[in-house]
């Protein structure tokens, strides 16, 4: 298995970025009890959190770019589909190591927790996947209803077509537009991080109007919460189009 493709939300790792090898971890939660008797008795808990980390090396003029872009995937603290080979997962980042050997050469080790699996046997967001096409979309397009971000109507002819793909190839173009989407997501995402919370706000003294303030600092966190869901409602559409044309 020498170049596996692997890619994380957005990012498609290439050349000595992609691991020779993926750890895929997972336990069992267990509370154990020693009696004073001298018995121990174990109960089980169910499955806990499954771990999947990997290694490489980020190398050449785009080292920078490229960590950058791992950074901003971690940063959101969303969960992202984790598609490697015919495995499918989706993943919170939960650990990024950087080993610097010079601005070129990076050695990196990627920690990440399972959220949810996007394998058709599990029964986790059963009643998105299994919603109808127009049902699917319609609730991402609910979600962005009160955001700046706009879809056409070609981008929302590819999310139905993609949504309701049983087996067969997803076409290329409706995947780009899928993409559209997700970029002009993402954007907006970036430029709700970078724009303070409150127009009056100041570092020497509390805002003066404190009801617009707060009334501006909710309307933000619920625009940014819609635009996660939607966007998190969109990759389960791009992610199981994907899986279903590879099966």
């Amino acid at each position: 298995m020498s170049e596996p493709l692997l890619t994380l939300g957005t990012f498609s790792f290439q050349g000595l970025e992609s691991p020779e090898r993926i750890l895929l971890k997972s336990k069992q939660r267990i509370i154990v009890h020693h009696l004073g008797s001298g018995l121990t008795l174990a109960d089980s808990l169910g499955d806990d959190c499954e771990i999947v980390s990997f290694r490489g090396v980020f190398s050449g003029a785009n080292t920078a770019a490229r960590i950058r872009s791992i950074e901003q995937l971690r940063v959101q603290g969303a969960p992202i589909p984790f598609i490697w080979d015919s495995k499918s997962l989706f993943v919170v980042i939960q650990e990024l190591d950087l080993i610097y050997s010079s601005s070129h050469w990076v050695a990196y080790r990627l920690s990440c927790s399972v959220v949810r699996s996007a394998e058709p046997w599990v029964s986790l967001s059963t009643d998105l996947i299994t919603a109808s096409p127009n049902t699917q979309v319609q609730g991402v397009l609910s979600l962005l209803q009160n955001t700046r971000v706009s879809t056409t109507s070609e981008q929302i002819s590819a999310l139905v077509e993609l949504a309701a793909l049983r087996y067969d190839i997803a076409p290329a173009f409706a995947l780009q537009q899928a993409r559209q989407i997700l970029d002009t997501i993402n954007n907006e995402l970036t430029i709700l991080d970078l724009t303070p919370w409150g127009t009056n706000t100041s570092t020497s003294e509390f805002p003066r109007d404190e009801t617009s303030w707060f009334s501006e600092s909710i309307s933000k966190a619920g625009i940014r919460t819609s635009l996660m869901l939607a966007r998190n409602r969109l990759m389960n559409i791009t992610v199981h189009a994907v899986n279903s044309s590879q099966r």
